[in-house]
């Protein structure tokens, strides 16, 4: 039973200022119209998506954004293999089954990554930055005789797996002995701005480039996902129509000009074209079809055992660095279109150590290169308002499927690239947009920031665009000596965008002079300590599970005790990284509870405290009610039958927004009975990510709340505040876990 609570009314006493006044300067108002203009106040979670990381659509539509994140993501694992497989002596046989390796490999890590990793929706694919290596090793290879092509194939690709074996430790050292997370926690928003930048930016080689390599396949493409994402008067005509175009626009897309570029094939249209133009806008001209087995199960060693060589070794470190920096980039991304606050720089260090775990499975399994976070993946989160985890693990799903039965991978294998090349344009462009959404942490303003940015981001364009160039026409990168495995170093760290934005970035944004504030370590130094948020995003799974399904009793009470240990040690939920990995390695491979965990809510903490001295902030008229919470209290079964004590509340986030109810108790329709649930629809200001709520009590009946969720305006998953004791009299008593910094604006208690 409930009640319904509107906005309240009455007057509140101001809050007293918790940091010096400053000057009040007078609104911007329109020109001739007097109207306030609006603001825009830094948000750390994106909005407006139609479902967020922990939130998932229904069954069949997940399973259709599944298959989309397939088909976005096979389009790079085909470009690579069809460019590196030919130098490497391989036939369309060995094409088809390198792709099928790259591809069950993508599916594996992906698992990896969205369960123990960072467990953001990143799918995982093959770099592009393993090129100079593999180029290294190809010519190596070519040098010596061999009985046939074939046979060439297979020493190369043994070559390859020696030298992912070795190198994947660099990434396992960096990320398990929290190397990555100690560089990190000198990075910023001014740093991770061009970072994520370039990571889409420095792509546009794949992008429209290769759409000119045949136009008439390509280009239609860019047009209807453009044209499709205009369409905002059609949601008024038939608004299912619009939501499906929107959501799966890329499906739709591919399918149109798939069967156009079918039709051209068919009609003679490439009959008489230079080669170069059949093999781009044929869709029989792949080959993979004919050549790929029915059923192949890739598994360890499958060209035989691996050949080590000093120097492919020191070469491939030089990529497997590079790989770290531009996951960590499209991270950074991930985060900000599914819903979430930026990466904590521990998480970091974990992607990045089960990332090098990744790549050592890579080398076993045979695989041509390496891989990183896929950024046209990260891009279809935005295009798709959708950042469902589970529906990225449901991709990868796809991914082992169609790489063991590869006739029907062959099929999608086979759409035209620049279809593809088409899609790309949009997603790294979004990929590129986000990153410049991060800027808002920092100050604008500054010409310090603006300057550190703005070199980054063209020295991370430049930068490669020369290294390439030079590769291309002198057939060896600008960095030339007498250690080839030196050479590939050298040239596999500045040939990569991001590495060369993040080098620029990090070097200027820590030398010259600026303020915390300036910088935006202000935002982003709460994410790399203890704020609440980081345990619902980024935990194990096994915690989310035990947190949902122990509130009371001894595992409830170990979790207490486990969570106040790492406290103490000050190692912001992550304990020792690598027993962590192993003992949930383990748990994962015999349980599958994992892949299908609840997504209901998730406890901030559940040590609730007093909070004497807060004060209700001061009603400001002229925002109004512009938000409805529900807000669901359970009463426990150790309460009185029910209540006569007045039960006030009051709950918000950083920034002045808070929501007050003075008055939820009411005898007259028998709320708070004992053993209950009441549900309450309240008014209030809306906010940006709730994370504070008090509970007062003033009577003498010792009400005693079991717990309190909230449910915020368009977001499907509760906050859940855990109290399952008195409250006591006459005093507020909660959480509070706005950042510390949040104090400034005027959040007291903290």
């Amino acid at each position: 039973m409930g009640e319904e609570t509107g906005a309240p009314t009455p007057q509140r006493p101001p809050v007293a200022p918790s940091a010096p006044p400053s000057v009040q300067m007078p609104m911007p108002t329109a020109a001739g119209f007097g109207d306030v203009l609006p603001t825009h106040p830094p948000l750390e979670q994106l909005p407006n998506l139609q479902f967020c990381l922990h939130s998932n659509p229904s069954w069949p539509e997940m399973f259709a954004l599944a298959f989309q994140h397939y088909i976005v993501m096979l389009g790079s694992i085909v470009m690579l293999a069809s460019f590196l497989v030919p130098l490497m002596g391989g036939n369309h046989g060995d094409k088809a089954r390198a792709i099928q390796t790259l591809l069950f490999m993508s599916g594996i890590n992906t698992l990896l990554q969205t369960l123990i990793g960072t467990r953001l929706p990143t799918v995982m694919n093959s770099s592009f930055a393993f090129i100079i290596p593999v180029m290294s090793i190809i010519r190596d290879f070519n040098s010596r005789a061999y009985n046939d092509e074939h046979e060439r194939f297979v020493h190369t690709t043994r070559a390859i797996q020696g030298a992912l074996i070795i190198s994947s430790f660099v990434n396992i050292f960096i990320g398990y002995t929290r190397a990555w997370d100690k560089l990190f926690r000198f990075c910023g928003p001014v740093t991770i701005v061009p970072v994520v930048c370039v990571v889409g930016l420095g792509l546009f080689e794949r992008g429209f480039p290769q759409v000119g390599k045949c136009v008439e396949v390509g280009l239609p493409v860019l047009i209807l996902l453009t044209h499709e994402h205009t369409l905002q008067h059609t949601k008024h005509v038939n608004e299912r129509a619009y939501f499906v175009l929107e959501r799966f626009s890329i499906i739709f897309c591919v399918k149109i000009v798939w069967a156009f570029a079918a039709i051209l094939t068919a009609a003679g249209a490439y009959n008489n074209v230079p080669e170069k133009t059949k093999l781009h806008c044929r869709t029989d001209r792949s080959y993979l079809i004919s050549s790929a087995p029915w059923i192949k199960i890739p598994y360890p060693f499958q060209w035989g055992g691996p050949i080590f060589a000093a120097s492919h070794v020191f070469g491939m470190m030089g990529a497997v660095l590079v790989s770290a920096l531009e996951s960590t980039g499209a991270h950074y991304a991930a985060a900000r279109l599914a819903g979430a606050t930026p990466p904590p720089a521990y998480v970091l260090s974990r992607s990045i150590g089960l990332q090098g775990v990744g790549m050592l499975l890579e080398g076993i399994f045979g695989a041509i290169a390496g891989s990183t976070a896929s950024v046209e993946n990260v891009g279809l989160l935005g295009l798709t308002r959708v950042g469902s985890r589970r529906a990225v693990q449901i991709s990868a799903g796809f991914m082992i499927f169609f790489s063991i039965f590869g006739k029907f991978g062959a099929l999608f294998a086979s759409i035209p690239l620049p279809i593809f090349a088409a899609v790309y344009c949009i997603l790294f462009g979004l990929v590129a947009a986000v990153g410049v959404s991060f800027l808002q942490f920092a100050n604008n303003n500054s010409l310090r920031n603006l300057y550190i940015v703005g070199l980054s981001l063209f020295l991370g364009i430049s930068v490669p665009q020369y290294f390439n160039e030079f590769t291309a026409s002198a057939g060896h990168g600008p960095a030339k000596t007498n250690a080839g495995w030196f050479n590939d170093i050298l040239n596999s760290i500045f040939s990569s965008a991001p590495t060369v934005a993040f080098i620029v970035g990090i070097v200027l944004d820590n030398t010259l002079e600026a303020s915390f504030s300036d910088r935006g370590f202000l935002w982003f130094s709460p994410f790399n300590k203890d704020d609440p948020r980081n345990e619902e995003f980024y935990g194990f799974p096994i915690r989310v599970w035990v947190h949902e399904h122990t509130r009371s009793g001894f595992l409830h009470r170990l979790s207490v005790k486990g969570v106040e240990r790492k406290e103490k040690k000050k190692e912001a939920g992550m304990g020792n990284p690598l027993s962590s990995f192993l003992l949930l390695l383990l748990v994962l491979l015999s349980s599958p509870v994992f892949f299908l965990t609840s997504c209901g809510s998730v406890p901030v903490d559940p040590r609730p405290r007093a909070f004497p001295s807060f004060k209700i902030q001061e009603i400001k008229e002229e925002i109004g009610w512009g938000c409805s919470y529900t807000v669901k209290i359970k009463t426990s079964c150790s309460s009185r039958r029910f209540t006569t004590d007045r039960i006030s509340l009051a709950f918000g986030d950083a920034y002045h927004n808070e929501v007050y109810a003075p008055r939820l108790d009411d005898p007259s329709s028998a709320a708070f009975e004992r053993c209950s649930t009441d549900t309450f629809k309240i008014q209030g200001p809306c906010g940006y990510g709730i994370c504070y709520l008090y509970l007062r009590r003033d009577g003498w009946d010792g009400w005693t709340p079991e717990w309190v969720k909230v449910y915020e305006p368009h977001v499907s998953r509760a906050i859940s505040f855990y109290y399952g004791a008195p409250l006591p009299n006459g005093i507020w008593y909660g959480f509070n876990h706005c950042p510390r910094s949040a104090s400034s604006i005027g959040i007291t208690d903290i």
